[in-house]
Parts: structure tokens; C-alpha cells; sequence
């Protein structure tokens, strides 16, 4: 049957995760990436922990790619590589901002070499402004674009997502995006295409549901732990063993089941708590009386209620747990590999599931591996036809999806997502809603006199909107009738077929969004982002051990499955320009967020060592950035100057540092996330105690560190670079008039996105 992306071939210059995450997606649909590593080797083969001595965050970026080792500093190798360029039908490249036009692999040149290339140019903040020249990695991310400042107890700072680079694997996904866009935009019109991606964007579109509740507001969430600020219960509640349950009500009908499964009418018939705007406005009445219910039980008694019930819950799991769970092993979220130079390891799968092009998972090269044969395979240029493959003729289109027609028959917040992401691409979308509304329109905070809700509204802007009730025929009939004409159908209906509805047809792309998976017991099971991250092991990252947990501020999986849902569909696009069958596609929170989550169940299978923040990040203390004379940041020191490094430690006075095997090899696993940091971080602080933030950062980025405040969103919206780069963008709205919203996190030169 062939898979999504077989004939692509990607020529992958990029380092670290964000690139190769990226085209590790791609070659998991498919793709011949070739990865082109320096003599010495990416970066991430000597970051621990590893085991049998080979990097498991290298292993897990690199899945199923091919490598080659040049040296693009010397001119016979640097012929080869523009040899295989020239054959290549992707470029993409996250190097410092400069590097790869000084290797000369600049867009001018490549588009020289290959004219129909796809030249992806990923960076951390983007080309202009006045942070467009500067490096950047999660670390920094994480704390200028907000993120960080979501998270945390109640009353307490901000705290840093301490696991690993998620904003990196986030980031990712934009870049996969992007790519794929590109892809579909090159068949329709021939032409090759320039496309720039930025860390910050994809950071602010992850947070999307948390910024458009700051702008419709002008208020930022406040952190509260476990809680969320916007649907109440929505949080974990200790019970009578001491065990934490994470529990969450987001719908009507799920609180009234909830209140069922805990014995507790009185709360169902309370006026106040009758919806959840009333229940966020009542939050401290309603939570003590819940949190006296589930003391009264051991939480083995709750879940078996709530189950009953089927009310979203879920207690904290990590890999042991995981790895035996049937409802992983039924859908094969994670797989174990035998890696021949690394023996047994265990990795997540890729997030979709293709009716008509089956993925493979295949086990990642050591550096250098498939030298030889990829030179064998690449002995001539390629002949310059000066344009793309292209099928079907050339088309004329201002939106990469003009013509597609999409029908979102979801609600919530995952789906809609991916239905806004589609629409920004250029689809007509058509939102379907039930007889009572997307349940979505009552998370606060209230917009539009209460008519909607800000998250709502952002992630339907763009789309066409009608009400059909699918329990009736008139409303099976009208939707059989949409979806006939249409190209994609979006829904969150439940597992399974669903040809109850009597709506596919040969070429329609059938993308169905579901909590866990298609198979295994908790299939039919409703879920909520809180149960999500507690079942994959999100409330390690955070908190301290022993204390209440505190979950991710933003709702990453659903903005991350939603992200998986729009590449299934672009990839089943892509694969039905080229077999002309349509197909089903599936993803689901549960499977999405493994995936996400992936370096972590790499780095745990066997490591040679406990070392390196992927296996200590659950013992590590609470991050919270570097004091400083008046506010917090996150500094790096991975891409410095070994060299001047002692002279940085001398102009600190910090001397007695040079010595210590904790600051070796230029500082690199002595701050941020890695090793050594936590250990020494009151070393640092001493030094910076006497210092403005900005000075802080002054010093670090003048000694070829990274370092930047930890924002919240005024902070944020008010930095130039934000509006420097675009970010941000006005739309009309009927009622509410002029609005600010964020933008898709990309550009593709000569294809705008619709805002």
C-alpha cells in the first residue's frame, strides 16, 4: 500500500531534538532521511544517560533515518553532500542563526543546487527582531514565551518543566507541520518552497487555550497546582490511603456522574454548581466538600466508582506501569526494539494509525552507519528539471488547502484544534455542534457576555458552524449529505467505525480522535489533558516528591494530539494525490502524549548509569530559574565558549569553581536542566545575588551562553521580539470587533496562512 511519504527524500542537517524529532516523524510516514553528522557526532550521543554506551536521546530522535558522517568544512566532502542535495527533495537545518549560509548551505545556495527544494529553516526565535540573531534552546523557550509561569502550587513561582526538552519535541511538531504543508503545497503548484519555523510560536501555540483566556481577559491563569483554573473539579484529590486520584468533570453530564459515582446529590442539586462557570465562581465551596469525600475512601474504592460511572480519572503512572498496561500493549504505544548496538530498548510510537499505508518503527543508526552506501546511491547530480515532481498537473492556489472541505464534527479542545490549524491552512471547515453546544463555549474565562468562551472562539475561528443531532435520521441525513462532497471529516465520536453514520466514501480522509485508542479496555473510557498527564507520567516533571502533584498549565495533550490530527490528515492528503484513495486516520490523547513523551521510556529501559535529567528529573528539586537582584531566569551554558569559560567563572568569583568536575567541559551539565544543576545552583545564585536579571543575561550571552527571563504574558506581549517575528495578528470579530490572536507558528513563502 505504500506509506504517506514513500519517494520523499529529506537531507537532515539539524542537531539536538527539534530537527531530528521532526524528521524522525517524517521517516516513520515514510521518508529516506538521511542524517549528515559532523566526524564528531551530534550532540545528543553524549548526553546521558546512555546505554551500552550509545545516547538514548540520539536513539529516540533518530528512529528508522540512515547517517552519514561529512565533513562539510572540507571541499570533497562538502561536493558530496551538494551531490545528494541535489536528489534530496527537503532541506532542513536548526543551526545557530548564520551557520549553515556559512557552511554554504544559506537558502540561495541549495535553491541553486536543487530548485525544488523545501528549505526548512528552524530557529528558536526567529530571523528578525531583536532576539533573531541569537541561539536559543528549551530551556530559554520555556521561560521568555510563558510556559513555565502556568506551572506551579498555589501562591509559588513559576516552575520549569524539569523531565526534558518539551518544548523542543513541542517545536517539533510546528516544524512536522510545516514540512508536510509544504509538501502538499509543492505538488499542487510545482514550485519549491522556503519555510521558517520558530521555537517561540510553537511554544505560544501550545499554550493556546491558556493565551486566548489572557487576551479575551486580560488576565493570566493563576497557578493552582493541580487545578485548573477554568473547569472545576478538574484536579487530584487525596484520598483515605494517602494516593492521589486526578479527577475531572468536562461536561455536564460528567458532573452529574460524578456526583453520582461519590454519593453526593446534594452537590448535583446545587443551584451554584449547576454549570461549570458557576462551579469555577463557587470553586472554594465546591472543593472542600469534595476533597471530604474522597478522604472518606482508598482510592482503589474511587476508581472502581468513578469507572462505573464514566467519569474521567486516572492515577499517576510511570514506565513499569506503562509497559504492562493492556491498554498500551493492545494499541502498541510503546514498542521495544532490538538496537544492534545498543541491545533491547523501549520506544513510543508514532502518534497515528493509517487504515491504508501501516507505519513501521525502526530502530535509529549509530553515527556514521550508512556512509558508504548512501555515497554509493549518490554517485551523479541529479539532472536540473528546474521543478517538482508533480501529480495530477499544476495548479493555481493562494492557500495550501484551497478546494479541501473539512467537516469538524468534534468538540472540546483537541479536535477543534486540528479543524483551526486546517482552516489556517486554507480549508473551508464546516463545525458541526450538538443540540446543546460544544461543551467547550462554557470554559471560562466568560467572553462575549458569556456567550462563549475564549478558547472556543479561538480554535473556531475561520470555520462555517451549524447544529445537526446525529441521533436523529434528518440529522444523520444532513451530515451524510456534507460530508459526500467533502475531503476530510474531523470527529471525536468514539472508537470503532462508525459506519452508523453512513458517511465515507473512497476518497475521504476519515480522521477520528479518540481519549485512549481504538483497541484495549479503557477504549471506550472518557478522559480529560489532567487524566492524560497524570497516566503519562507528567506529574514527575514537576513538584516535589511526597507533595500535592502540580500538572503542566497548558493542556499539551490536547494542543499536541490536536497538531498529530492535522499531520494524519496532511500525510492521508499527500498519500491520496498519489494512489487516489482516501482512508482512516486515528490518533488519541493517550498514544499522542506517549509519544511526546518518548526520550523518557528510552532513557529508562536500561541505562548504563542514573544520570541525566531524563531518569532524575523526578528526584530533582523544584526548578524555578536562578535568583537574581530582582527577578528569576534560565540560563545555559551547552553552546558557550569552553575556552573563556574560566574567565566567566573568575569575573563571577567564582574561582574555586574551575576545578570542580561538576563545572567541566565549558559549564555544559552545570546549569539548566542537566546533571550537575541543581547540585550547584546555589553556587551560581550566590554569584548572581548582587546582579539585575539583565545583567545576568548580559554576561551569560557575552560568554556565548543562553539565558533569558522567566516571562508571564504581560511580560511576554509587551517584548518586541513578539511582534517582531508576527506572532501575533488582529482578526474581526462580529461582536467583540478588533481582536489579537496568535498566528500558526510557520511561514511558507508564497503560501499566507488565513488568521
Amino acid at each position: 500500500m505504500g506509506q504517506p511519504l514513500d519517494g520523499i527524500t529529506i537531507f537532515d542537517m539539524t542537531h539536538a531534538a527539534v530537527g531530528p524529532w521532526a524528521t524522525m516523524m517524517m521517516a516513520g510516514l515514510g521518508a529516506n532521511v538521511i542524517k549528515v553528522e559532523i566526524p564528531t557526532g551530534d550532540l545528543q550521543q553524549r548526553i546521558p544517560p546512555r546505554q551500552n554506551g550509545f545516547g538514548t536521546i540520539y536513539a529516540h530522535c533518530n528512529l528508522g533515518k540512515r547517517s552519514i558522517v561529512l565533513d562539510l568544512k572540507n571541499e570533497v566532502d562538502l561536493a558530496k553532500a551538494y551531490r545528494i542535495l541535489s536528489h534530496a527533495d527537503v532541506f532542513i537545518e536548526n543551526m545557530r542563526p548564520g551557520v549553515a549560509a556559512r557552511l554554504g548551505f544559506d537558502y540561495k545556495t541549495v535553491a541553486g543546487i536543487n530548485p525544488s527544494i523545501i528549505y526548512v529553516d528552524s530557529s528558536a526565535w526567529g530571523p528578525r527582531g531583536p532576539m533573531g540573531r541569537s541561539t536559543g534552546a528549551d530551556g530559554p523557550v520555556q521561560a521568555f514565551s510563558g510556559f513555565t509561569s502556568l506551572n506551579g502550587a498555589p501562591g509559588a513561582s513559576g516552575e520549569y518543566l524539569r523531565a526534558f526538552g518539551y518544548i523542543d519535541v513541542n517545536a517539533s511538531q510546528a516544524v512536522a507541520l510545516s514540512l508536510l504543508e509544504a509538501l502538499l503545497r509543492r505538488a499542487r503548484t510545482g514550485a519549491g518552497q522556503y519555510v521558517e519555523t520558530t521555537m517561540l510560536g510553537a511554544s505560544m501555540l501550545l499554550q493556546s487555550t491558556r493565551i486566548a483566556e489572557y487576551l479575551a481577559s486580560g488576565s493570566a491563569s493563576p497557578r493552582l497546582g493541580s487545578a485548573s483554573a477554568t473547569i472545576v473539579p478538574d484536579q487530584a484529590f487525596l484520598c483515605l490511603d494517602k494516593a492521589y486520584l486526578a479527577v475531572s468533570a468536562v461536561t455536564e453530564a460528567q458532573w452529574q456522574a460524578l456526583c453520582d459515582a461519590v454519593g453526593a446529590a446534594d452537590l448535583a442539586a446545587d443551584a451554584r454548581f449547576s454549570t461549570n462557570a458557576g462551579r469555577v465562581e463557587h470553586r472554594d465551596e465546591l472543593i472542600p466538600a469534595l476533597e471530604s469525600i474522597f478522604e472518606s475512601k482508598p482510592r482503589r474504592w474511587w476508581q472502581i466508582r468513578l469507572a462505573e460511572g464514566g467519569v474521567p480519572h486516572a492515577r499517576a503512572m510511570g514506565l513499569e506501569q506503562l509497559r504492562h498496561h493492556p491498554q498500551v500493549r493492545d494499541n502498541r504505544f510503546l514498542q521495544s526494539l532490538d538496537v544492534p548496538h545498543a541491545g533491547m530498548m523501549t520506544f513510543a510510537d508514532y502518534p497515528w494509525r493509517f487504515s491504508e499505508a501501516p507505519l513501521e518503527l525502526r530502530p535509529p543508526p549509530y553515527t556514521g552507519r550508512d556512509t558508504e552506501e548512501i555515497l554509493a546511491e549518490y554517485q551523479e547530480d541529479a539532472p536540473q528539471s528546474g521543478g517538482a515532481p508533480v501529480i495530477n498537473g499544476v495548479e493555481k492556489i493562494a492557500g495550501t488547502l484551497d478546494g479541501i472541505t473539512v467537516v469538524d464534527a468534534t468538540q472540546g479542545l483537541c479536535g477543534p484544534m486540528a479543524g483551526m490549524l486546517l482552516a489556517g491552512m486554507g480549508a473551508r471547515v464546516v463545525k458541526i455542534e450538538p443540540p446543546g453546544a460544544d461543551y467547550a463555549r462554557g470554559y471560562g474565562p466568560p467572553f462575549l457576555d458569556g456567550d462563549e468562551g475564549a478558547a472556543h472562539f479561538f480554535f473556531n475561528r475561520n470555520k462555517e458552524s451549524l447544529t445537526l443531532d446525529f441521533e436523529t435520521d434528518e440529522g444523520r441525513e444532513r451530515l451524510r449529505d456534507l460530508v459526500k462532497d467533502a475531503d476530510v471529516l474531523l470527529e471525536d465520536l468514539g472508537p470503532g467505525p462508525t459506519e452508523w453514520l453512513g458517511v465515507d466514501h473512497p476518497r475521504l480522509i476519515h480522521c477520528s480522535i479518540t481519549p485512549f485508542g481504538e483497541a484495549g479496555p479503557l477504549a471506550d473510557r472518557p478522559a480529560s489533558d489532567l487524566v492524560i498527564q497524570a497516566m503519562t507520567d507528567c506529574f514527575s516533571a514537576l513538584g516535589t516528591l511526597g507533595a500535592p502533584p502540580v500538572r503542566l498549565g497548558a493542556d499539551v495533550a490536547s494542543m499536541n494530539a490536536g497538531m498529530h490530527a492535522a499531520q494524519g490528515v496532511l500525510a492521508a492528503l499527500i498519500h491520496r494525490r498519489e494512489t487516489g484513495k482516501g482512508q482512516r486516520v486515528s490518533v488519541s490523547l493517550f498514544g499522542s502524549t506517549l509519544h511526546m513523551r518518548g526520550i523518557l521510556w528510552t532513557a529508562q529501559t536500561n541505562p548504563d548509569e542514573w544520570t541525566g535529567h531524563p531518569v532524575e528529573h523526578a528526584t530533582s528539586p523544584i526548578n524555578t530559574g536562578y535568583a537574581t537582584r530582582d527577578l528569576p531566569v534560565f540560563f545555559g551554558l551547552g553552546r558557550g565558549n569552553e575556552e573563556r569559560f574560566p574567565d566567566l567563572l573568575k569575573e563571577l568569583g567564582m574561582e574555586a569553581c574551575i576545578d570542580d568536575p561538576r563545572f567541566a567541559n565549558g559549564g555544559d551539565l552545570a546549569t539548566g536542566t542537566r546533571v550537575h544543576a541543581h547540585k550547584v545552583k546555589p553556587l551560581w545564585e550566590r554569584a548572581f545575588a548582587g546582579m539585575t536579571s539583565q545583567e545576568v543575561i548580559d554576561l551569560i550571552v557575552r560568554y556565548g551562553g543562553e539565558a533569558e527571563r522567566l516571562n508571564d504574558y504581560p511580560a511576554l506581549f509587551a517584548h518586541p521580539q513578539v511582534e517582531a517575528v508576527g506572532i501575533t495578528t488582529e482578526v474581526e470579530h462580529p461582536k467583540a470587533g478588533r481582536l489579537k490572536w496568535i498566528k500558526l507558528p510557520w511561514e511558507i513563502e508564497g503560501g499566507p496562512h488565513i488568521d
